[in-house]
């Protein structure tokens, strides 16, 4: 069990981390606090970020969400900080090509490091023009053939 120094004293350790290796690549940080109460983003991420390296299952977030008064059968957190906010955390689930060196099975997470970001994950957001290079990569990547025109 976690108590707030606990919560607070990893999350300020991952945040400093966030701050060098990480808000450069546009990865973003969730907030500790809303209204006063945790969010489970942030909780999840300390969770998994207090085992860096380590396999942890979807199971055990959900208790230990469970345990800071959040009720919920099903813990999606991990892998939406990954693939929605680009930290760098393997999922048995989606079959992340590193899952079989860390024997990751569905369910099972693993943060794999904070200096890098999630392999596949882009910050262009809707409505916002991506720089040329970020354009040609994503052509690329998804062998799109598309006008000059930006839409």
């Amino acid at each position: 069990m976690y108590d707030k120094k606990d919560i607070e004293r990893l999350y300020n350790e991952l945040e400093n981390n966030w701050k060098v290796y990480l808000e450069p690549l546009n990865v973003k940080m969730p907030n500790l606090l809303v209204s006063g109460k945790y969010t489970k983003d942030a909780l999840v991420l300390i969770y998994l970020y207090d085992r860096i390296g380590e396999k942890v299952t979807k199971h055990e977030l959900t208790i230990f969400l469970k345990e800071m008064g959040f009720v919920t059968d099903d813990v999606q957190q991990a892998r939406h900080l990954a693939q929605q906010k680009g930290w760098y955390i393997l999922s048995g689930t989606r079959r992340d090509i590193e899952c079989k060196q860390y024997n990751l099975n569905n369910g099972d997470y693993l943060f794999k490091t904070y200096k890098e970001k999630y392999p596949s994950y882009y910050s262009i957001r809707r409505g916002t023009k991506p720089v040329e290079d970020e354009w040609e990569e994503l052509k690329k990547r998804y062998r799109i053939q598309v006008c000059n025109m930006w839409i």
